[in-house]
């Protein structure tokens, strides 16, 4: 059955899925399951001859395996790292030749061919190299292997059954020869039987026709080595009648008289020109043959391995170009320096005498200094340092009498519940935004985000529209469509298409999701956003505004009581009862900053980060952050006020992505992915887009809108949480407060993260939650008390305390099972959850969802019928908040206007895929159409 699954094709071995940890792929499949792809790339780029090289994957999803074919062998496949003397001599060269061949097209292909190819040959390993009939062929490419499960790669292939095998040697005798010498020798699968097509063909010399072999190979069962010779019978030459004018015959060119050149670029540069030169056996290389090699930046062409030039051929020859590399200006200071000369050693003293100065100058001026943290783990420590501009006083609470602004903080009380709260002033001093130097490509640091104020120290401009988020006037922010995309190529190839460096200029760029921020002249906008497509054609992307989000809009005060109901209403009492959490669970706080004196938080804050400065020097920012991280983990030293975090025992990682009150959304992205690389389990993100404008349109439109557009956005959210997913970390985000459907913000469009709306105390929907499809679950948010800076307590309000207080649930049930994934997460939250009015999903119920865990009940819920709040009837519709009634209810009467046909906006063409257009661009033109609509039957009314 094997051998017919591809046709000529015959099984060699065969790969389990869970022996391999990283599969190159398109989009979201695997490579192996998008061979028709590989395969057509194939066909176009590369020559017939290495065309068999990449053996055909046939997927068995029943067994998990991947089955590996090539074409049908003569020579039973030999694994090539089990070859020994003149085999392996004979097909390192055809390896070799092979995988240049493959490399040198790379430099041909563009767009997605390129990506692909690459991703092709990122994994090309000997261990999976098999060789038979002067071919290699490689077995999982594009995959790379767990070699912690096992000693050797090697051991990963489970081989066709041909596993003892045997030497087939056949000799041509004295009176003839081969007519090619592949398949002279061959390896057979023990007890096979050799057949008329395992033969080689052989011709006779002149006077001498072969008759056939001693003894005779066809029939004869494999059973250890053997050898065969060819026999010839004498014939009778007759010489031909010559022709009036006798013709001139070529001499006859056997296969093994043309051999190859193959010229090999390495890492370091490319070819320009022909790399393979086939010659005849004897012919020597010519001037004009030898292709001319152009080195990458920083290197010279020194020569080749061998020098071509008159190079006698008398078999395949590979040549490897040879690189130096260029050294900088400050490397050949430094050689010059540490020559000879009595000069140059004045200089060294001198030299020394100015650095002893300065240290002194330096130790003068400074008490103590500060250590920074780098993408992978914050302060030596793990503690978080707390910008003392915000009068906070330092990490471990002891000079928190500092602080002026705060009234009582010093001595650690709790503020006057009586009287008004009023956030710290934000002083952040996050820098500015400097341009990268991409001149080498980019720095190795996993992620660099631009400040809010520019080079100069300016506020960067602020477009704003009403209803809409804020965005950048002068920045753009590219995301590559591939996500193995290589982003060092495309900041190089934008900077061959913007070579202006002053006016083009990058100032920001995330690995992880493969984005990168640019700084543009404002005017130009428009116009890039058009142009830069087809100005780097070779690369797939998207653009995106570089939206701002204000945590003014995430939360709003309330009564500065303090009664703890949330806490009662989720059953926390009782899920402490069951575990109280993990220590080695973290909960990530995205937002704008923490009081780290706090002393609901303890000791148990860990690897804190700013993702603008990349140390852990944070501010306090506005309070917001210091709320939801009390919420999710505070301690229960402050149960008898109502204040106390849902995991208590979980560490708290705070990061910043607030700069002075404005959060970029590339420093939001970059923030959460700091928080998924770094150990967090969980992560709460209370931070979203006002899009408070959409409510007062109906809901009919609302949802075609949630289906149609922001589409790029929500591509840039599905790919955040699909690295957390991989990573075990489970991301909560707020649904947001604009009174508008769950579907519309794009972060709460996917099933890999949990969305969380807002109740209240009557279980009635929060007037101000985003309701209906897309909310994972509710949890209290109206009048919710927590800390605030500095060390002092506070009621808000918002789907901003909601969020953490399901963050808070999800780490107790981590604390139970580490590795329970999203959707177990989302099937036990709804099927526990307590029933609530209106359009709500059902209201957290810790104990429960705890207890389900235990069990390891993940069963998916069943559907719940929506309870319009009591009494809804009863209202004037214009008064009934949409999210209390049933779907479809509370908002303006059906049928007034006839809504365009669904998925489809007038004037768009394509609104599901807007393309690289402004993401509001089709909404503005359904809001005309509507408008029109309305004013036309306006015009139908009697005066």
């Amino acid at each position: 059955m094997d051998r017919h699954t591809f046709i000529d094709k015959r099984k060699v071995g065969s790969t389990d899925i869970c022996d391999f940890t990283d599969y190159q792929g398109i989009g979201s499949d695997p490579l192996y399951k998008r061979y028709e792809s590989v395969n057509s790339i194939i066909k176009k780029a590369i020559s017939p001859e290495y065309a068999h090289f990449l053996a055909a994957p046939n997927y068995d999803e029943n067994d998990d395996v991947i089955n590996w074919y090539i074409e049908e062998w003569k020579e039973t496949p030999d694994r090539y790292i089990m070859l020994e003397g003149e085999e392996k001599e004979k097909y390192t060269k055809i390896k070799n030749a092979t995988i240049a061949h493959y490399k040198s097209t790379l430099n041909k292909l563009s767009g997605e061919d390129l990506q692909v190819m690459a991703c092709v040959l990122r994994y090309i390993l000997d261990d999976f190299i098999y060789c038979c009939d002067g071919k290699v062929y490689v077995l999982a490419w594009g995959m790379k292997p767990d070699t912690n499960k096992v000693n050797s790669t090697g051991e990963l292939v489970h081989e066709a059954p041909y596993l003892k095998k045997y030497r087939i040697t056949f000799n041509a005798g004295e009176h003839g020869r081969f007519a090619t010498m592949y398949g002279t020798r061959i390896s057979l699968a023990a007890d096979s039987v050799i057949s008329e097509r395992d033969l080689p063909s052989v011709k006779g010399f002149d006077g001498y026709e072969f008759s056939g072999w001693s003894p005779s190979p066809v029939g004869t069962k494999v059973t250890s080595d053997m050898s065969f010779t060819a026999t010839y019978r004498k014939v009778e030459v007759v010489p031909p009648v010559p022709p009036v004018v006798p013709p001139v015959e070529p001499p006859a060119i056997f296969e093994e008289d043309n051999y190859k050149c193959q010229f090999f670029a390495g890492d370091n540069g490319i070819i320009e020109g022909n790399s393979i030169i086939t010659k005849q056996k004897g012919e020597r290389l010519l001037e004009n043959e030898i292709p001319v090699v152009k080195p990458n930046k920083g290197y010279a062409f020194k020569g080749w391995s061998v020098d071509p030039l008159n190079l006698l051929i008398n078999e395949d020859v590979f040549i490897e170009a040879i690189y130096e590399k260029k050294l900088p200006w400050y490397k050949k200071l430094w050689l010059w320096l540490t020559g000879k000369g009595c000069f140059k050693w004045l200089l060294w003293l001198l030299l020394i005498i100015l650095l002893v100065l300065l240290i002194l100058w330096l130790l003068q001026g400074c008490e103590s200094c500060s250590s920074s943290s780098s993408w992978f783990g914050g302060d030596k420590d793990g503690t978080v340092q707390v910008d003392p501009k915000d009068g906070t006083g330092d990490a471990d609470g002891k000079d928190g009498d500092k602080g002026k602004s705060g009234g009582d903080a010093g001595k650690g009380g709790e503020k006057d519940p009586n009287s008004d709260f009023k956030a710290p002033e934000i002083k952040d001093d996050n820098g500015i935004a400097n341009p990268i130097d991409v001149s080498d490509g980019l720095p190795k640091n996993p992620a660099i985000v631009a400040p809010i104020r520019d080079e100069d120290g300016s506020v960067m401009p602020i477009k704003k529209e009403p209803g809409m988020p804020p965005i950048v006037g002068d920045r753009l922010v590219i995301f590559l469509e591939n996500e193995n995309a290589n982003l060092d190529a495309f900041v190089k190839d934008f900077r061959n298409a913007y070579p202006e460096e002053n006016k083009y200029e990058v100032i920001g760029y995330d690995r992880q999701v493969k984005s990168i921020t640019i700084r543009i002249p404002e005017a130009e906008r428009d116009e890039i956003r058009e142009t830069l497509p087809s100005k780097i054609p070779n690369h797939k992307f998207f653009i995106l505004d570089e939206e701002l989000y204000q945590s003014e809009k995430n939360s709003a005060t309330s009564s500065s009581s303090g009664s703890g109901w949330h806490l009662t209403a989720v059953k926390a009492q009782e899920a402490w009862n069951i575990t109280k959490g993990d220590p080695s669970i973290i909960v990530a706080v995205v937002d704008d900053g923490i009081d780290a004196t706090h002393p609901i938080f303890g000791d148990r804050i860990v690897n804190a980060y700013n993702v603008f400065t990349q140390n852990s020097q944070l501010s306090t920012g506005e309070g917001h952050g210091t709320h939801t991280a009390g919420l999710a983990v505070g301690s229960l030293d402050y149960l008898s006020k109502g204040a106390a975090g849902l995991a208590p025992n979980c560490k708290l990682m705070p990061i910043q992505v607030f700069d002075n009150g404005l959060c970029p959304m590339s420093s939001l992205v970059s923030g959460i992915m700091y928080a998924i690389h770094n150990g967090a389990s969980v992560v709460n993100v209370s931070i979203g887009p006002d899009l408070s404008s959409f409510s007062s349109l109906p809901e009919e439109m609302q949802e075609q809108i949630a289906e149609t557009q922001f589409k790029n956005l929500e591509k840039m959210w599905a790919r955040v949480c699909k690295l957390a997913a991989q990573k075990k970390t489970i991301i909560v985000f707020s649904a947001g407060n604009d009174k508008i459907l769950s579907g519309i913000p794009p972060a709460n469009r996917n099933e890999a993260a949990i969305i969380v709306g807002a109740v209240d105390q009557n279980s009635y929907p929060a007037e101000f939650s985003n309701y209906g499809l897309g909310t994972d679950i509710s949890a209290p948010g109206v009048d919710i008390y927590s800390s605030v800076p500095v060390k002092q307590f506070q009621s808000m309000e918002g789907t901003s305390m909601s969020a953490p207080i399901v963050s808070g649930v999800i780490a107790l049930m981590k604390s139970l099972k580490k590795d329970i994934t999203v959707q177990q997460v989302r099937n036990v939250l709804k099927r526990t959850g307590a029933a609530v009015y209106g359009n709500m999903p059902p209201l957290v119920q810790a104990d429960l969802a705890l207890e389900a865990v235990q069990k390891g009940d993940f069963r998916k819920p069943a559907e719940r019928e929506v309870t319009p709040v009591p009494g809804v009837e009863d209202m004037p519709s214009n008064e009934i908040p949409p999210s209390w009634s049933e779907p479809g209810q509370g908002q303006l009467p059906p049928g007034i206007v006839k809504a365009p046909e669904r998925g489809k906006i007038p004037g768009s063409t394509n609104p599901s895929a807007p393309g690289n257009e402004s993401d509001y661009d089709a909404i503005r033109r359904l809001i005309e159409y509507y408008e029109q609509k309305i004013a036309d039957l306006k015009n139908q009314l009697p005066n």
